[in-house]
């Protein structure tokens, strides 16, 4: 079960030979070479290799995603049982690097159909991403991993990987467009008790980070919304209910994606881990109506307005409501 270490280290008195050794001229009584030393080494091997942000939640580890350093991991052996090292020294934790690697070094060599063990502990507020994408080297496990076989002296296992990712939001904001130009001006209210839908930009139901199936939710006191802990991805709301009666769509395509509105529904960018996209805004205006508008000198009293008939300036008109009701424009002016 050991292996001869290297030769040639040292020097003749402290280096190590292979399978023999031949000793200097011994011609003289009492003459020694006590230089034919044999160093042996126990079998090692080791597992690893990579803890990433997945960024587009594909379960493969891209050019351009970052490692995820000071995530801690724990190694057991077989049928979850604790590990010591080559060198009699326990073998518990690791923690990644800065580029988000780590090895489990010096360990055993195992017998056939006997593995190693890689737990990780979830960075705090990130998702482990999907598994079985990609390649044993580039794919993601969940919360734990098994090596393959590691039998020989020297043998490692690199692809111990786990993929993470941070959810993302979109929303954000119903409001009275007062004066109908399709921009969020200062002073224009929310909307609140608007119901919204959230689907995939596929029109396919979402499921949150934790499975939770996400449908609909409503307008707060000043207007706003927000669909949270999503997956990376692209999402569409649409208004389903709560909008004032008498209250229609604003104009679109004014102002910036940040001030202006969509119609019944609108589509987020494509969010990548972490982000969010506020922009899936929803204006309304009270639609209004109009009296008038005329008052005149009716010179032949024929109850016409004739050519040439005049108006009648600075006479006072009183507006109400059915029944005598007092008036309120849709501004909230009496």
């Amino acid at each position: 079960g050991l292996y001869p270490t290297v030769t040639g280290a040292g020097t003749t008195a402290t280096d190590s030979s292979t399978g023999s050794a031949a000793s200097g001229d011994l011609t003289v009584d009492g003459a020694s070479d006590p230089t034919l030393d044999f160093g042996y080494i126990k079998p090692a091997v080791s597992v690893g290799d990579y803890v990433w942000l997945d960024t587009d939640k594909d379960g493969v580890q891209d050019a351009g995603e970052s490692g995820i350093s000071g995530v801690t991991l724990t190694l057991t052996g077989p049928g979850g049982a604790a590990v010591t090292d080559v060198l009699g020294n326990p073998v518990t934790t690791t923690v990644t690097d800065a580029a988000g690697a780590y090895t489990f070094t010096d360990l055993p060599v195992l017998p056939a159909g006997q593995y190693y063990t890689v737990t990780v502990a979830a960075p705090a507020g990130l998702y482990p991403t999907v598994t079985g994408a990609g390649t044993t080297a580039t794919d993601s496990s969940t919360s734990s991993a098994t090596s393959t076989d590691l039998t020989v002296d020297g043998a490692s296992d690199p692809t111990l990987d786990f993929g993470f990712f941070a959810p993302v939001s979109v929303g954000d904001f119903v409001w009275v467009d007062t004066d109908k130009d399709g921009v969020q001006d200062a002073g224009e209210p929310g909307i609140p008790g608007v119901v919204v839908t959230i689907t995939n930009a596929d029109g396919t139901p979402v499921t949150d980070v934790n499975g939770v199936p996400v449908t609909t939710t409503t307008t707060d006191a000043d207007g706003g919304y927000t669909f949270g802990d999503l997956p990376p991805g692209t999402y569409t709301v649409t208004v389903v209910s709560g909008v004032p009666a008498g209250y229609d769509p604003t104009v679109t395509g004014a102002g910036t994606t940040a001030t202006d509105s969509s119609t019944g529904s609108a589509t987020s960018v494509t969010l990548a881990s972490g982000q969010s996209d506020t922009t899936l805004d929803f204006g309304f205006y009270p639609a209004v109506v109009s009296v008038g508008d005329y008052v005149w000198l009716d010179t032949d009293h024929d109850g016409v307005q004739d050519a040439g008939e005049a108006g009648i300036e600075g006479v006072t008109l009183t507006l109400t409501g059915p029944g005598g009701a007092a008036v309120t424009d849709v501004l909230g002016n009496p």
